[in-house]
């Protein structure tokens, strides 16, 4: 018994020695953020749902920001944990199909407007970090491969078409919140000045979303009738973006 105590002592001791060694690091960043593959296109969801009730194509994103935190421990020189948060939004590429809106309609039309919200995304992911520092320390460059979740809100698409005798043509589609499992790689760099440190950072995220439903209802009113249409379409592909952003950082431990 007087061993084990011995141990456990000896353990306990070592634990905040050997922690004295490592470093953490807490980032706050934020830059833009680039939709890449089929979400960066109008046939993200075109293929669908774009049929002659609702002409259309769109669901794919273009342009947008990312911000968030970042957090790292290194209990090796060049080997660590880290955790990030990303909020990421993106504005909804949407446009009338090719065959368009005044086509569609003809003479009916009398005037169509448009309303959307953006994609907006919520990562967290946690993984492995490898720094490898130079300059003694100064300078630290570390890459990252993390999981995790994303959970992203569909853009609410609102069409108003307004037609000759006061009828009237409603679409509306999105809303609708999911969770997708995710992953991160990122490269990054930065440059103490002490505890203090300015840096970039360039990573990919992926959320699997394929598979997740959304609907488009169309309510067409002719002052006399009021017919409801809705149609549930899935998602057949995966979100992918690139962030790159800059951020200050702040060293505890180490040099």
């Amino acid at each position: 018994m007087k061993n084990v105590l011995s141990l456990a002592a000896i353990l306990a001791l070592s634990v905040p020695l050997y922690a004295q060694k490592g470093s953490a690091h807490i980032n706050i960043f934020g830059g833009g953020s680039t939709p890449i593959g089929l979400y960066g296109t109008t046939d993200f969801i075109r293929a669908d749902y774009a049929d002659a009730l609702y002409p259309f194509e769109g669901g794919g994103a273009f342009g947008g920001f990312n911000f968030g935190l970042s957090g790292s421990y290194f209990f090796h020189k060049n080997i660590g944990v880290s955790l990030d948060w990303n909020y990421s939004m993106h504005d909804l590429w949407f446009t009338p199909r090719a065959d368009g809106i005044e086509d569609f309609w003809g003479p009916e039309l009398v005037s169509y407007t448009n309303v959307y919200e953006e994609w907006v995304h919520n990562t967290i992911t946690a993984g492995a970090v490898v720094a490898i520092p130079l300059m003694d320390d100064r300078l630290v460059i570390d890459a990252r491969a993390q999981v995790g979740l994303n959970t992203y809100s569909v853009p609410i698409i609102e069409d108003i078409i307004d037609l000759t005798g006061g009828a009237s043509d409603y679409y509306i589609s999105g809303g609708e919140v999911y969770t997708a499992f995710a992953t991160n790689f990122g490269l990054g760099a930065r440059y103490y000045f002490g505890n203090f440190g300015v840096g970039f950072n360039l990573s990919a995220i992926t959320a699997f979303t394929a598979g997740n439903d959304t609907f488009v209802e169309n309510i067409y009113d002719d002052g006399l009738v009021e017919e409801v249409t809705t149609s549930f379409y899935a998602n057949n592909y995966d979100v992918s973006m690139i962030n790159y952003v800059a951020m200050l950082s702040y060293r505890l431990g180490g040099k």
